[in-house]
């Protein structure tokens, strides 16, 4: 037993705790997309589900992420050690692959109205976000590069809506940034530039953390962005029904008097 890799009950805390984290926000961020499709208007309804869909999907992965953690250590005294099972990192990669690009998807669907200019601009970004998916299961350089060609079109090529291209902008800025931070951090972790310890216990649990922490930029942000996106939809019609286009009155036309000598009406 003593030959087995072991770590502290504090180290174990901590890594099960960001993993029951993102899962939680996760989950709850799905249900709230999928939810807001009853006070949003039509437009904004098919992104909403199609985000909460992929956020559902994505928290499904990530929670078996959560139950490979607990399946690879059992206690042992005061301390947790090894099983042999292995943790479920092809879990997290499956998580990102789907939930990532479909996300996006989804902040591109509702920066800009339907039917009109703009629309082989999603087609476009449909096609990058597609090999951003694939990409991203293979080399975390390929994605960061796919990625920046999402970007670029997401926030210079896609056109915003006139009624909230400022508020549409700040949530894309918002989830673009999270996510190339989170990208960052796993090319860096990959290429071990950020320090995770000298010992295998320190490693593991610190690689874990860092990367359930990339979980939640990757997701958490991003899907707090779309479900604010499709809110806005709402605020900007109702402000539009409150603020009324004011309407010019009719000056009313004055009564002709009878002339007092002839008893006739002017004309």
């Amino acid at each position: 037993m003593d030959t087995l890799l072991t770590i502290s009950i504090g180290q174990y805390s901590a890594v099960e705790l960001t993993l029951k984290l993102c899962v939680a926000l996760m989950g709850f961020l799905s249900f709230l997309l999928v939810a807001s499709v009853s006070c949003v208007p039509r437009e904004a309804r098919f992104p909403l589900l199609m985000g909460g869909g992929a956020m559902a999907v994505a928290t499904w992965f990530e929670s078996g992420v959560w139950v490979g953690w607990k399946e690879a250590f059992e206690l042992a005294g005061t301390s947790y050690c090894v099983t042999g099972q292995l943790l479920a990192g092809e879990d997290r990669v499956m998580a990102w692959a789907v939930g990532v690009p479909l996300i996006l998807l989804s902040l591109g669907m509702t920066s800009f109205a339907f039917g009109k200019v703009g629309n082989h601009q999603l087609v476009r970004l449909a096609v990058v976000l597609l090999l951003l998916s694939v990409t991203s299961l293979f080399s975390v350089t390929l994605a960061l590069l796919t990625f920046a060609c999402a970007g670029w079109l997401l926030w210079f090529k896609m056109p915003a809506l006139d009624l909230s291209s400022k508020k549409q902008k700040t949530g894309i800025k918002w989830a673009l940034l999270s996510i190339l931070l989170s990208e960052l951090i796993l090319f860096l972790s990959a290429y071990h530039q950020i320090p995770t310890g000298k010992t295998a216990d320190a490693m593991l649990v610190h690689g874990e953390l860092i990367r359930g922490v990339a979980d939640l930029l990757s997701f958490v942000v991003p899907g707090g962005a779309l479900l604010m996106s499709g809110l806005g939809f709402r605020t900007n019609e109702s402000e539009t029904v409150s603020n009324p286009l004011p309407v010019k009155e009719k000056k009313a036309r004055p009564i002709a008097q009878p002339d007092p000598q002839t008893g006739l009406f002017g004309q």
